[in-house]
C-alpha cells in the first residue's frame, strides 16, 4: 500500500503556429509526438492528491504559476512522509506555447515572491526525479490489453539511509546533501606506497656505494 499519495508530472510544450487547432484528444496526442519538448525535471505541472493526504498546515502561502512552488510542494510532501508518484510517462499534459515562451512565469515583477517566502529549501529534494515511486504503461499479451501501473524506482548508488530518508550520496569522496542537510565528508583512504619505486630507489643506491 502506497498510503498518502501524491500523483505530479511534468508537460509537453507544443509551440502553436498560426491558425494551430487543436480540437480532438487525437490532434492533442499527434500534436505531442510530431512536434513537442518534454519540459526540465525541476518543472512539475499537475499534483494530485486526496485533500485530507497533505500536510497543508505545513505550507506557506505562495502563489501558483510563479517559481519555486512546485519543487517546494513535492519536498515538502516527501519530507512529511507522503509517497509521490510520477506520471509522466503514462499521463500526458500539453502546454501550448504561446509568443511569451515558456518561462512567463520568470517574467513577472514578483517572480522572486514565493522564493522569498519560503526562506531556505532544498529545491533538489522536490524534482520530479525525486518521487519515489513511477507509472508505467504494461502490455499484458494474453488478453491484448495495456495497463498503467506504479514502480518502486530504485535508489541510486551510493545513497544512504539515515532514519528512513536518503540523506546524502557520495560522490568523489564527498557527500551531496539530500532534505534536511548534508553528512560529513568521506575520508579518502592512504593511497599504498608504490613498492617497485621503492625497490628500483634502493637498488640505484646500492650501485652508488663506493667499491671495497
Amino acid at each position: 500500500m502506497l498510503g498518502r499519495t501524491l500523483v505530479i508530472g511534468r508537460r509537453t510544450n507544443v509551440l502553436l503556429r498560426n491558425r494551430t487547432l487543436l480540437y480532438l484528444p487525437d490532434h492533442v496526442t499527434a500534436a505531442a509526438r510530431q512536434r513537442g519538448q518534454l519540459y526540465a525535471e525541476n518543472a512539475e505541472d499537475y499534483f494530485f492528491i486526496a485533500f485530507n493526504d497533505f500536510p497543508w498546515h505545513r505550507v506557506v502561502d505562495v502563489v501558483i504559476g510563479r517559481p519555486a512552488y512546485d519543487n517546494y510542494l513535492v519536498g515538502l510532501a516527501i519530507r512529511q512522509n507522503v509517497t509521490v508518484v510520477d506520471a509522466t510517462s503514462t499521463l500526458l499534459a500539453l502546454h501550448q506555447t504561446g509568443s511569451d515562451g515558456n518561462m512567463a512565469g520568470h517574467m513577472n515583477r514578483d517572480s522572486g515572491f514565493n522564493a522569498a517566502v519560503i526562506g531556505k529549501f532544498n529545491y533538489n529534494s522536490g524534482l520530479s526525479s525525486s518521487a519515489q515511486y513511477e507509472s508505467k504503461l504494461s502490455v499484458d499479451y494474453d488478453h491484448n490489453t495495456t495497463k498503467v501501473v506504479v514502480v518502486k524506482r530504485p535508489r541510486p548508488a551510493g545513497d544512504r539511509v539515515v532514519h528512513g530518508r536518503v540523506r546524502g550520496r557520495h560522490v568523489g569522496g564527498q557527500v551531496q546533501g539530500h532534505g534536511h542537510g548534508s553528512l560529513r565528508p568521506r575520508l579518502k583512504p592512504r593511497p599504498k606506497p608504490r613498492l617497485p619505486v621503492l625497490k628500483a630507489k634502493a637498488k640505484a643506491d646500492d650501485q652508488k656505494q663506493p667499491q671495497v
